[in-house]
């Protein structure tokens, strides 16, 4: 079969646009061996974008939660949703099932900007043992406060249960947290006996292919604002996608040893975000009624 020039063309022009198609551009176009995991969000697009505002009080939050296992990187990161800085809306393209389920594609036009705050946690005992496995000191990043740690040689999940609701929690209202049902069961039910609004966001493509467009598309355009965490920029520079048939994604690490759990929390959090009003909820449902005197 002879590709067509005007099919070839095409193909360039979407492996300029999207960094993820590179790759399968040049090992099935122009015999260019390379690494087969596709670069996702480039780290460039990530550095590039803008600080956070000075206030974001009263917008629509959520949290998302990727907890590791014993020894690993643990992720807890809020995305708020922020009035456009540009009035051009990247598109993003989805599949959706239909009452079928057989997907459809359709166009979203996201007419917002996203703010990013990580909380990166690794388990103090095991810093410099897991620096040295890593090719990262990760005691810098601590001391600049882009990683936090938990006491003692394993992830202590109480420690960071306690600093989302006695921390994180008050100070932006948050309420609803996405989290992952294959580790957290037992920490979500935590969080809803505290008052949250768990929800399980599975990590397969169908769920997080929209979050992880999103995303991709935002940063591009720069209108995602962050605090500039290293710890979080590794994770994006760590980060790739799988696609499957209906090129759904989901996020996937470049190499067994790289870190990620910042932006699977980032996404699980966007998948939130995108379903929540744009109208804030009103201070009673995060505190109750209170009465003086």
């Amino acid at each position: 079969m002879t590709v067509k020039r005007d099919y070839l063309e095409a193909e360039c022009r979407a492996a300029v646009a999207e960094p993820r198609k590179q790759n399968a551009f040049k090992r099935l176009h122009l015999n260019v061996w390379t690494r087969q995991s596709e670069v996702w969000i480039p780290v460039e697009w990530w550095k590039a974008c803008p600080r956070l505002p000075d206030s974001m009080a009263g917008l629509p939050v959520a949290g998302g939660l990727d907890l590791s296992s014993t020894t690993d990187l643990t992720a807890f990161v809020l995305v708020f949703r922020l009035p456009p800085t540009t009035p051009d809306a990247p598109k993003v393209e989805v599949a959706e099932l239909d009452e079928k389920g057989a997907p459809v594609k359709k166009v979203l036009s996201v007419n917002y900007d996203l703010a990013v705050i990580p909380y990166l946690w690794m388990p103090e005992d095991r810093l410099h043992e897991r620096s040295k496995e890593d090719g990262i000191d990760y005691g810098v990043w601590v001391r600049a406060g882009h990683l936090r740690t938990t006491p003692g040689s394993v992830v202590d999940y109480d420690f960071i249960f306690r600093t989302i609701v006695d921390e994180i929690a008050p100070r932006w209202r948050l309420k609803q947290i996405g989290y992952d049902p294959w580790n957290a069961m037992q920490f979500a039910l935590q969080l809803e006996k505290a008052g949250f609004e768990p929800v399980e966001v599975r990590q397969g493509p169908r769920t997080l292919s929209a979050p992880c467009k999103v995303l991709h598309a935002l940063t591009k355009a720069r209108r995602v604002h962050h605090d500039g965490n290293q710890a979080m920029t590794w994770c994006v520079a760590n980060a790739a996608v799988k696609e499957d048939e209906n090129e759904n994604l989901r996020p996937v690490k470049t190499s067994p040893r790289k870190r990620i759990d910042g932006v699977v929390a980032a996404v699980t959090a966007l998948s939130r975000l995108m379903v929540l009003p744009d109208r804030p909820a009103s201070p009673y449902a995060y505190r109750g009624v209170r009465t003086v005197g």
